[in-house]
């Protein structure tokens, strides 16, 4: 399996999980419970730790299919 952070600088959450720089915000869970949903499953994930950055990045959002990075906020 390939690593996919490879290069990357993070740092690491309480249960291991990277952390990357430049993002707004990063929440750390723990699978709590799981249940089917048809052809899926849902995750509920017990709040370990969250951190918000600062300064704020500008956000990057996903619709439609395509990426687009808003402008930062003001103030």
């Amino acid at each position: 399996m390939e690593d996919r952070f490879e290069g990357l600088t993070y740092t690491s959450a309480i249960t291991g999980a990277p952390i990357l720089p430049d993002v707004l915000a990063w929440v750390d869970c723990r699978v709590w419970a799981a249940y089917g949903g048809g052809d899926h499953t849902i995750f509920v994930g017990e709040v370990l730790a969250a951190g918000v950055n600062d300064p704020v990045p500008a956000p990057l959002l996903y619709f439609h299919r395509q990426w687009a990075k808003l402008d930062p906020p003001k103030g």
